[in-house]
């Protein structure tokens, strides 16, 4: 679809900080239709009074993760141009057993499907009905150096067959973690669940192609007690966001989709009901 705005793009949207402005520079989808009338990709392109334009869109998920995506958009790019494919999309969906039913019993203890309750509270609605609201928080080369320097100091980081350094992700989500359980003052002995997306493609045996085309990400929650998240140093917490990445294995990725293959309902709605109602303290991060 295309669209024009009278909105100059440097006066009146700036450096793209959030803000309900910018809703309408992506395409509006009614999800009340049924999701199989629903097209597949959504495309939108604005124009703006000064001249620029802005091109957004819309991907179902249930087809593609973000690293798919931005491979269609790039591909996409180059066809625009008149050029050719430089990769053709892998599209054999049975790479990760589409269509199989499942092999085995799931071999790992999945808590992504087993959310805790907040302390006091037996249903999710309460959870459900407060406002949210999106905030863009901006962390300087400098200041994330610093975190990484705070986890670090003390670790013995000279073999170099041991443990090495605290990668930027692992530090800047293990403080987001910290900042989030101090803000909404939990009870010392408050669960509360670290949700993290990790990409497969490379932890995969053998790995899956660089152009597969669909979704190849699983969640995995890093899982502590709000008081020793905030009491602990820092090391600790980017301790265990690591360990929880590194358990994702070809087996454990394996173990997921035999425990989702063995489910009769997939729908985020059921699993909320068969897990004793969802109202777990959250955070979720992307990690490619």
């Amino acid at each position: 679809m295309e669209a024009e705005t009278d909105a100059k793009l440097d006066a009146d949207l700036g450096e793209f900080t959030l803000s309900p402005d910018h809703i309408s520079l992506f395409p509006h989808i009614d999800y009340a239709i049924p999701i199989s009338q629903l097209a597949l990709v959504f495309v939108q392109l604005t124009k703006f009074q000064c001249g620029a334009i802005s091109l957004s869109f819309a991907i179902s998920h249930a087809i593609v993760d973000g690293q798919g995506g931005l491979f269609f958009l790039n591909e996409w790019a180059r066809l625009a141009r008149g050029e050719s494919l430089k990769f053709a999309p892998f599209n054999d969906r049975k790479i990760l057993r589409a269509g199989e039913p499942a092999i085995a019993s799931p071999t790992f203890e999945h808590l992504q499907f087993q959310p805790t309750l907040l302390i006091g509270k037996s249903s999710i609605e309460s959870e459900r009905k407060n406002e949210r609201k999106c905030s863009m928080l901006k962390l300087t080369k400098i200041q994330i150096e610093m975190l990484r320097e705070k986890a670090n100091k003390g670790r013995n980081l000279e073999d170099s067959s041991k443990e090495h350094s605290y990668t930027r992700y692992e530090v800047v989500t293990a403080h987001i973690w910290r900042c989030a359980c101090k803000a909404r003052g939990h009870k010392f002995e408050q669960r509360t669940n670290l949700s993290i997306c990790v990409d497969i493609r490379k932890r995969m045996q053998p790995p899956l192609p660089k152009t597969y085309f669909g979704n190849a990400i699983i969640d995995v929650n890093v899982v502590g007690v709000s008081g020793d998240i905030t009491s602990s140093p820092l090391e600790y917490v980017a301790r265990k966001v690591r360990a929880t990445i590194e358990m994702v294995t070809s087996d454990y990725v394996n173990s997921t989709i035999n425990f989702l293959k063995k489910q009769e309902d997939l729908n985020i709605k059921t699993f909320i009901q068969l897990e004793t109602k969802r109202a777990l303290p959250m955070e979720t991060l992307i990690l490619q």
